[in-house]
């Protein structure tokens, strides 16, 4: 595994993964806003109903999945600059956020994945 491999992975996961998020608020015409916590500055989105939060919640996993998986078909392919090494640089930044996550955002007000539940109130 080459450093090069896993910083140029590591962004374009950083890429994927907020871009999905900004492509599903997108298509609820949901505004975005500045959230600034102690240790991070993220854009975010008001969702009004418990659907349109779990649609954007886990649109960011979802579109790095996707980008995993079409990386996955083009290794191989002949003139591809997908190699091994690379593919397993993006996955391994993938599952390492999907695991680091819930620390990386405890509070409550940030986190992705409170309110996911359909019976939690989403008001407050």
């Amino acid at each position: 595994m080459k450093l090069k491999d896993l910083v140029i992975a590591a962004v374009l996961y950083l890429i994927v993964h907020e871009g999905g998020h900004f492509l599903c608020a997108l298509a609820f015409k949901l505004h975005p806003k500045l959230q600034v916590g102690k240790w991070y500055v993220r854009i975010g989105y008001d969702t009004p109903t418990p659907d349109q939060h779990r649609w954007v919640s886990t649109a960011g996993f979802g579109a790095g999945m996707l980008v995993g998986l079409a990386l996955l078909a083009l290794l191989g392919t002949p003139g591809a600059w997908v190699d091994k090494a690379f593919l397993l640089c993006f996955w391994s930044v993938l599952t390492a956020h999907f695991i680091a996550y819930p620390w990386l955002f405890k509070d409550r007000a940030s986190n992705d994945f409170n309110g996911m539940d359909a019976d939690e109130d989403q008001t407050s």
